[in-house]
């Protein structure tokens, strides 16, 4: 049975779980995380969201996000994306 779509209203909070596939590792540096950082607090500002809090943990990341103009989805997927695209081309 497929998911309830989420509701994408403005301002909402909302606390955002990433993991790596199989568990596998997301940062294996310090430097990855520091690219990862960049890039979340670059993003903020352009899609005017809010970050409230973040942890990085190896292989997974919380996040907590209020919603701004730029839905979560797109949002998430900037970084993402942009993050996986740096660490493929890096190994």
């Amino acid at each position: 049975m497929p998911r309830k779509a989420r509701i994408n209203a403005q301002g909402a909070s909302r606390h955002v779980i990433i993991r790596g596939i199989e568990r596998w590792k997301i940062f294996r540096s310090d430097y990855d995380r520091e690219n990862f950082v960049t890039r979340l607090l670059e993003l903020i500002p352009e899609s005017k969201n809010n970050c409230f809090a973040w942890a990085l943990v190896t292989n997974h990341c919380h996040f907590l996000l209020s919603t701004g103009p730029v839905p979560l989805s797109v949002f998430m997927s900037r970084l993402l994306a942009g993050y996986a695209g740096w660490l493929n081309k890096k190994s």
